[in-house]
């Protein structure tokens, strides 16, 4: 219990370094899901549109997504360096797999006619 006592006055004298991090670690996450989100709508977007290549770039996202972060971390050193962009790349590659997955699958389902069999499943109708 002392341990606990310990961090925790620990988090309350040193709060706006804390906090500081913190809106840090808010920033560099929205921004990745910014470009996760703008690069991942327009992939789905398209491969929905061209269903020849949609296994292809679902296969190379799902790829990316299973590379484990600290592994990812490791490659982008070289290439980009050390750093809040190296963060934010690691995250937007990361991000992009569920938009466009998402994306994808959303606009195939809903522009394909498919809506009505989906959602009078879902409702009991």
């Amino acid at each position: 219990m002392e341990l606990l006592e310990e961090v925790i006055q620990v988090y309350i004298e040193r709060k706006e370094w804390f906090g500081g991090l913190m809106l840090q670690h808010m920033t560099l996450s929205a921004i990745a899901i910014f470009f996760a989100g703008i690069i991942g709508l327009l992939i789905g977007m398209w491969i929905a549109e061209h269903n020849r290549v949609a296994p292809v770039i679902l296969g190379i996202a799902n790829v990316f997504y299973t590379i484990p972060s600290i592994s990812l971390l490791g490659m982008l050193i070289p290439f980009i360096g050390i750093g809040n962009k190296t963060a934010v790349v690691a995250l937007t590659i990361y991000g992009i797999m569920p938009m466009v997955r998402n994306t994808y699958t959303g606009k195939l389902f809903l522009f394909n006619g498919c809506e009505k069999g989906f959602f009078g499943k879902v409702s009991g109708a």
